[in-house]
């Protein structure tokens, strides 16, 4: 019986210490994360910061991925617990190519989630078109516009145009393809001088194919 207990007595010891270094390894990560959602606010104001942050959001994606493949033995609710911190990484990384760039899209409420997440401010207006609402988004100093297709089937292709309000003269204008229930930026204060001045004028779209 003593010796039965010495076993069960060990087993528990290993089981307990394993938990701990993955509890451990988690906080790790976790702690990496939050300190890149902490400098964004900051980083947005100078295009060099954001793309280091944004690699930086890259890196440790890398290396969680690889610690995950490293530890294939770990219990499910262990490995639930750090797939999910894997997914919200995935999603960060994802903003980035958004939060200032024209190339880029992201899901409508992982968008809104970030943005809450570093205390940045949202309104969405009406276009009174059937395919976008106009998203303006601030955090800290920085400004931006985006537009939001809210269909939950059809993607689009957008032209829009915005004016000068001082003069009522035409400032931007484009086209883009704009993905079921995602977010694409238009413009932001730091690229664009003239941001504060701009005032929405029309917006157009035309359904299209899109596969996914």
């Amino acid at each position: 019986m003593h010796h039965f207990n010495l076993q069960s007595s060990l087993f528990l010891f290993i089981l307990s210490l394993n938990f701990s270094i993955v509890i451990q390894d988690y906080s790790k990560f976790k702690r990496e994360l939050d300190s890149i959602y902490f400098q964004i606010e900051d980083s947005l104001l100078e295009e060099g910061e954001l793309d280091y942050l944004q690699n930086e959001t890259e890196s440790l994606l890398d290396d969680l991925e690889g610690f995950l493949k490293d530890n294939d033995d770990l219990a499910i609710l262990e490995r639930s617990k750090l797939v999910d911190l894997q997914e919200e990484i995935e999603v960060l990384t994802g903003f980035f190519y958004v939060i200032d760039k024209n190339n880029g899209q992201i899901e409508g409420k992982d968008f809104y989630k970030i943005i809450e997440k570093i205390g940045g401010e949202l309104i969405s207006t009406s276009t009174n078109s059937e395919c976008a609402n106009l998203l303006e988004v601030e955090i800290g100093d920085y400004k931006a516009l985006f537009f939001e297709n809210h269909a939950k089937s059809t993607s689009y292709n957008v032209s829009y145009e915005f004016v000068d309000k001082r003069y009522n003269l035409s400032s931007i204008s484009g086209e883009m393809g704009l993905i079921r229930r995602n977010v694409r930026h238009i413009s932001n204060s730091r690229d664009n001088e003239n941001f504060d001045v701009l005032r929405f004028k029309s917006i157009s779209c035309v359904e299209i194919d899109y596969p996914f």
